[in-house]
């Protein structure tokens, strides 16, 4: 059996969705091979990988998972691999980015866009955030600095 080269086939991938996009009965033809090529790969990839597959450094993928923008799954063996689909997601919205134009701060860009169009992730964002945001909305906050009763002696 032929060993399946995951950055081509997920570039394949990539390509086969900026067309199906154009609608009609080209979406329609392109969705089973898509869905066939999806299926070649494994549910996760490698951080290089992915890295690669979006057209950034593992660095910055590191960042992006260490602000919890990408997510990831240990592996058996303990490493961290991200789902496919959302490789496959980031690239394209960052290929997206790119066509436009947009090099530097791609990932405020794709936050940005993420708030705005992708129900999942507003979803999840009020999960974690809405309450803080409420609190702060509301002042509610409590200060964290030191007030001035604390002093060398405390």
């Amino acid at each position: 059996m032929a060993r399946i080269n995951t950055t081509r086939t997920a570039e394949r991938i990539l390509a086969l969705r900026r067309t199906a996009r154009r609608g009609g009965s080209v979406r329609d033809e392109l969705e089973p091979i898509i869905e066939g090529l999806r299926g070649d790969l494994d549910d996760t990839m490698s951080k290089s990988q992915t890295a690669k597959v979006i057209g950034i450094s593992v660095p910055t993928l590191d960042k992006w998972i260490e602000q919890r923008i990408v997510p990831v799954r240990l592996a058996a063996s303990g490493l961290p691999r991200v789902p496919r689909d959302t490789a496959l997601d980031l690239a394209e919205r960052v290929g997206d980015l790119r066509e436009r134009g947009r090099e530097r701060n791609l990932i405020v860009a794709l936050v940005d866009q993420l708030q705005r169009d992708d129900p999942a992730y507003q979803r999840e964002f009020k999960k974690l955030y809405g309450p803080g945001l409420r609190s702060i909305a509301k002042g509610r906050l409590v200060s964290a600095a030191p007030t001035d009763a604390f002093g060398p002696g405390d």
